[in-house]
């Protein structure tokens, strides 16, 4: 009874420190004086030195740490909602809450494995969950059942209107997830949204491996486990992150993460977006995009390579990964980057194609004639589809002849031999 009691969810973004959360109106006022933007190790989010270009998603960014996108990958989260998209669609036509959050919530209760409930994880089959919720064989019944337990748990333990959700706000988002997972409890004891690792764990880096709050383990007093006591940390993310990395902006807004809202043009976790972003679409010689003089700053990357700042093959590369967040350790140089990716098997595979139909968005080509240091190498992104301004499929620099383009198509082999293609994990 405890637990069905307790079942309910709270929302509130904050990428920039998220100790303190901020309202939408304190987002936009932005001091580009104040020392806390350059001096918070926050990688990706300085909307003054940066450039950023957003659509309007207020204080959450849509950029979410290397580690968080990596271990959702690694989980094939993605795989999973799209394998679950049936029933995460019929219960958002039902109910109107965005089918990205009813994801996050299956993620948090069952693991997104198909033949669970979002109720609690207990098996679709069960009849009746743990929490003593029913439960319906077929999974869109289900989903949109629990669906509705949500939005009422959200209504009870937080006042929040469930017939208006499109004027719900980043705290009432995230009041929803809390109140799905002891919202009374945190209610009563005092606790907010943010210590809640249901809620908030890997949306930034001060949320990393978040510990169980006392709000997780007292209520009224009494103790109901020893979550808190024993100091136990949730290795899993938490709901903002896992709706935010499906693309839910938390404002009604379907975009992706990042994709809208930029530094210097990444977009976080994804490779060919972001080389799609800092590059012409067609030859523009030295000239660098905005996009990318501002990418290199923050890759560390100014000044870097063979020819003016940012004309080379290899800082290019090394930027787009380094930025979008796919792979801050990144070398430069042809030489060292090939070697790196054959040694790193973990985070590459070795892709063997001779055509673009067996190419995907991001794969990286390279070739180091001689194989040293000083050999004549090169090294280019295969942008795909992802190229929707007249550009080419080929993102890439050249030492000292030109900065980041698209002016040509991608290639298998030149003078200096086949090229190798790997493709991040």
């Amino acid at each position: 009874m405890i637990q069905k009691f307790i079942k309910g969810i709270v929302i509130t973004v904050m990428i920039v420190g998220l100790v303190t959360p901020a309202t939408p109106a304190q987002a936009a006022k932005i001091d580009c004086n104040d020392p806390r933007l350059s001096n918070n190790d926050i990688q990706f989010w300085n909307p003054c030195d940066m450039g950023v270009t957003c659509k309007d998603v207020g204080v959450f960014t849509g950029v979410l740490p290397a580690e968080t996108i990596q271990k959702l990958e690694n989980g094939n989260v993605k795989g999973l909602a799209e394998q679950n998209k049936a029933r995460y669609d019929y219960a958002a036509e039902k109910t109107g809450v965005p089918w990205q959050v009813i994801a996050a919530i299956h993620y948090r209760e069952g693991g997104m494995d198909p033949k669970k409930s979002i109720a609690d994880g207990s098996l679709l089959t069960a009849g009746v969950s743990a929490d003593g919720l029913p439960i319906s064989s077929d999974p869109n019944i289900d989903t949109a059942a629990q669906t509705n337990h949500y939005l009422n748990n959200a209504s009870n333990v937080y006042d929040l209107d469930k017939n208006a959700l499109n004027s719900w706000n980043y705290d009432d988002w995230a009041n929803a997830f809390l109140a799905y997972n002891r919202g009374y409890m945190f209610k009563h004891e005092g606790v907010a949204y943010s210590e809640s690792p249901y809620v908030m764990n890997y949306l930034d880096e001060e949320h990393i491996n978040m510990k169980w709050s006392k709000a997780d383990s007292y209520y009224k007093g009494a103790r109901l486990n020893g979550l808190y006591d024993a100091g136990a940390r949730d290795a899993n993310v938490g709901a903002i992150a896992v709706a935010a990395y499906l693309g839910f902006d938390f404002k009604g807004a379907n975009i992706g993460p990042g994709e809208e809202c930029t530094s210097g043009g990444a977009v976080q976790g994804e490779i060919a977006k972001t080389a799609v972003n800092l590059s012409w679409p067609e030859r523009k010689g030295l000239t660098l995009k905005p996009e990318y003089e501002a990418a290199l700053k923050e890759a560390d990357l100014t000044g870097a390579g063979c020819g003016p700042n940012g004309a080379d093959c290899g800082v290019f590369v090394a930027t787009v990964l380094r930025v979008s967040g796919v792979d801050k350790d990144m070398p430069i140089g042809t030489s060292y980057m090939m070697n790196y990716m054959k040694t790193n098997s973990d985070k590459y595979d070795k892709v063997s194609a001779d055509n673009t139909g067996d190419l995907k968005p991001g794969d990286i080509f390279v070739v180091n004639s001689g194989g040293g240091e000083g050999a004549n190498g090169h090294i280019m992104i295969y942008v795909g589809d992802e190229a929707t301004d007249g550009g080419q499929d080929n993102a890439s620099a050249s030492c000292g002849e030109r900065g980041a383009d698209r002016g040509g198509n991608i290639y298998f082999s030149d003078d200096r031999g086949a090229y190798e293609i790997f493709r991040k994990k």
